[in-house]
């Protein structure tokens, strides 16, 4: 691939892609686009990635907003294992860093949360932009979302 620049077309400008971290891990530290091993996740990222949004971050119960290439060790924590308060904490700092990253001001961001319910629920009163959650239902039915959606996408290509 040459190092041209491909322009994104108008209507992703703005879209940005929140994907749930996974249990599963890499042994040691790592890109959070290798850390994280969880077929749900490998999944999400490449149906993200296949979308070319303006951007995608991963939502780590442990670092909060991380960026595919930030570098992290290994952890073990789940945003479900902690209380509500710090549920809504973290939704919060989500929230803020968001806020910084794509200011509501110059154009509202577009997020699509591949995360499940709990992170949703956390995250979302905090969010200033319109957001949709495609996933629903266990793994497995999310899964299936993302191989007959990411089917789609690369057969329109």
């Amino acid at each position: 691939m040459s190092g041209r620049v491909i322009p994104l077309p108008e209507n992703r400008r703005r879209l940005v892609y929140l994907i749930a971290c996974s249990s599963r891990k890499r042994r040691v530290p790592s890109p959070a686009r290798d850390l994280y091993r969880g077929v749900l996740f490998q999944k999400s990222l490449a149906f993200a990635e296949a979308e070319r949004p303006h951007g995608i971050h991963i939502l780590s119960a442990e670092h909060g907003l991380v960026g595919l290439d930030d570098v992290l060790a290994p952890y073990d924590l789940s945003l479900a294992s902690v209380s509500a308060a710090k549920r809504k904490l973290w939704g919060i700092e989500v929230g803020l860093t968001l806020d910084a990253l794509y200011p509501p001001s110059t154009a509202r961001p577009y997020y699509v949360l591949l995360a499940g319910e709990v992170y949703r629920n956390a995250l979302t009163p905090h969010l200033r932009g319109h957001w949709k959650a495609p996933l629903s239902g266990g793994i497995g039915l999310q899964q299936r979302w993302l191989n007959d959606h990411t089917l789609t996408l690369a057969t329109h290509e």
